[in-house]
């Protein structure tokens, strides 16, 4: 599923909802850490780099190193959720 700007969604490791605001896609830039190691390694595999809106205090985040096809990170375990229109936004009662 390809993601779009305007589509709620959550991450698997717990973290607030989100709106997709912005997308910059089919991108290869090598991670910071082989920069900084200097491995050598110059393109990674193509991802996307999301800028997020959180839902509930509406600030401004990032989700980095995700491949558009299948929504998980090509640097690891995480995964994006997209949010159904019947799944609660709010997270606590306060």
């Amino acid at each position: 599923m390809r993601l779009e700007v305007g589509q709620k969604i959550k991450t698997n490791y717990g973290t607030e909802h989100y709106v997709v605001v912005g997308i910059k896609r089919n991108c290869t830039c090598p991670h910071i850490l082989d920069e900084i190691n200097c491995t050598g390694v110059t393109e990674s595999r193509m991802h996307s780099h999301l800028t997020v809106r959180s839902l509930k205090d509406g600030k401004l985040g990032w989700l980095n190193w995700y491949d558009d096809e299948t929504l998980k990170s090509i640097r690891g375990r995480d995964r994006i959720l997209l949010l159904t229109n019947n799944e609660p936004l709010q997270l606590s009662m306060i």
